[in-house]
């Protein structure tokens, strides 16, 4: 008999623990562990907020080199389906070896769900036929997930253009008649049937908020008067700054560019990748700190420290 040390993560997020029963089975090379109950000294709150908890699974026989790992949850009865976020597990086996498998997702229901260790491989280098089907599946989802051509031809991409309100009367702001602009929004509708915008445009806005004057729809016959004559006032002006500097806020969540708190990969190629890719955007960094104390108005926004690691909406 041999043991094998698992050790799970739950992540440090609000709402993530969960009271459901816990399974795992173990998929190696050379065998299959049995479905196993990862039940432990803490008991119920092994898989709260932040905990990390660390159980042993039993084997006949070595399982060879370990491919990919099953997870699944089921509720207690009388109690409500739950919300879990494993940031990752960590497996010992018997022959001295530390796998890695980062979960980094949601796990709402009662199907089993494969996550492949971290080792980076193609479909055509993973031998085991269970890791060559659990990353087809893996891609074949983020195709869905990511792919708005096909959202496109599911007519879930619209775009907004508010030339259908033309004519609309504006408000008066300082006993003075408004104009707008006519603005163009992307949104996308979700599963759950509600229109989020996928393309917003910093920092104060393509164009004023409102206008003095109707905009200009010939070139060439604006003058510096009839700007003026056509900006808001500046109370206006400072209101609508404001109001877009809020949402132009940096998020509660932000990470920046080249930073990964999720640990995803764990072999030593890619680590020292990292590590390089890091150094090189903190000499970046530098140089543009440099170069920004001379000038009256900073220009940050292609500061690494500053660019968010991906897009957040």
């Amino acid at each position: 008999m041999v043991n094998y040390k698992v050790t799970v993560s739950t992540g440090n997020l609000s709402c993530v623990t969960t009271f459901s029963n816990v399974f795992i089975k173990l998929v190696g090379t050379d065998g299959v562990s049995e479905h196993k109950w990862l039940m432990g000294l803490k008991g119920t709150s092994s898989f709260m907020q932040g905990v990390v908890s660390s159980f042993y699974v039993c084997c006949p026989a070595s399982l060879g080199k370990l491919v990919l790992i099953e997870l699944d949850k089921q509720r207690l009865p009388l109690f409500p389906e739950d919300s879990w976020f494993p940031t990752k597990v960590e497996v010992n086996s018997p022959e001295g070896d530390t796998y890695n498998f980062p979960i980094y997702r949601w796990i709402t229901d009662s199907e089993v769900h494969r996550f492949r260790e971290g080792t980076a491989l193609t479909v055509f280098e993973d031998s085991h036929h269970l890791g060559r089907y659990s990353q087809q599946q893996e891609l074949i989802q983020r195709e869905k997930d990511y792919c708005l051509a096909d959202d496109m031809q599911k007519d879930n991409i619209f775009l907004c253009d508010y030339k259908c309100l033309d004519g609309l009367k504006a408000n008066t702001i300082n006993r003075k008649k408004q104009y707008l602009m006519a603005p163009l929004v992307l949104l996308h509708k979700s599963p759950d049937d509600k229109l989020m915008p996928i393309a917003i445009q910093y920092d104060y806005g393509g164009t004023p908020l409102t206008l003095q004057l109707p905009p200009p729809t010939t070139k060439g016959t604006t003058s510096e008067a009839t700007m003026l004559q056509t900006f808001p006032d500046v109370n206006t002006t400072v209101q609508g700054m404001s109001t877009m500097w809020l949402p132009s806020k940096q998020s509660s969540d932000f990470v920046a560019l080249g930073q990964y708190p999720e640990d995803h990969f764990s072999e030593e190629v890619p680590c020292k990748l990292i590590k390089a890719f890091q150094g090189e955007l903190q000499v970046l960094s530098a140089v543009i700190k440099a170069r920004n104390k001379s000038l009256e108005v900073p220009y940050t926004y292609m500061d690494p420290t500053e660019v968010e690691n991906s897009v957040a909406i």
